[in-house]
């Protein structure tokens, strides 16, 4: 796997954006920016990195509980569950665990507050033996929720399918438009089945 994605965060106390790639072994964060606060400077900055995200080859996610930018991205959220009825916010901190601890994860030079100090967080049990975390969300840093949401976007298997399901139409595109708009209903379909209907592709975003 060699993936790239673009994340924009606005859930934290100032809005964060990230590009990274990742590979099946290692995430690497290749730049984190802070855009402006306002909704029309967020959007015109959205604007300016869609070139870039191109020639990268990059997928951009949302994270947005407002939902004044659904028409930008892929939704994504900590807050969410999975197709499996799994936390996405527990999946990421055991991703982000794992990698942490063999040193799968690089920053840019003099990046900070990507850090989450287990003394931020509580695992707990509940009844049915499924374990959860409890974060201290006042004290987690906007560019460590912004590393969590990276990793869930890069790793998890409904935002994989995605990626490969934008990077298949995107080709077909190139050749045969109605065709891959008859298979855009098909992967829709296919997709929504097991995730929520906000990750559907539509054929205006290929």
């Amino acid at each position: 796997m060699n993936i790239r994605i673009a994340v924009l965060s606005l859930t934290g106390n100032k809005p964060v954006y990230g590009i990274a790639s990742a590979t099946d072994t290692s995430l690497h964060v290749m730049s984190v920016t802070t855009p402006a606060l306002d909704l029309k400077s967020i959007q015109d900055f959205l604007a300016s990195q869609q070139v870039k995200l191109d020639k990268l080859g990059a997928t951009l996610f949302v994270d947005d509980p407002t939902g004044l930018l659904s028409n930008y991205g892929y939704k994504c959220s900590l807050s969410d569950t999975d197709h499996s009825g799994g936390s996405v916010l527990a999946k990421s901190l055991r991703q982000y665990q794992a990698f942490k601890g063999a040193s799968a994860i690089t920053l840019p030079d003099g990046a900070i507050g990507f850090d989450i100090p287990s003394s931020m967080l509580n695992e707990r049990t509940k009844d049915t033996g499924d374990t959860f975390f409890q974060v201290d969300w006042d004290k987690l840093n906007d560019n460590a929720r912004l590393l969590l949401l990276m990793l869930h976007c890069a790793y998890s298997q409904d935002i994989l399918q995605v990626n490969f399901a934008t990077e298949m139409f995107k080709h077909l595109n190139e050749n045969n438009e109605e065709e891959s708009t008859e298979l855009t209903r098909f992967a829709n379909a296919a997709i929504s089945s097991h995730q929520n209907s906000d990750y559907q592709l539509n054929p205006t975003d290929l």
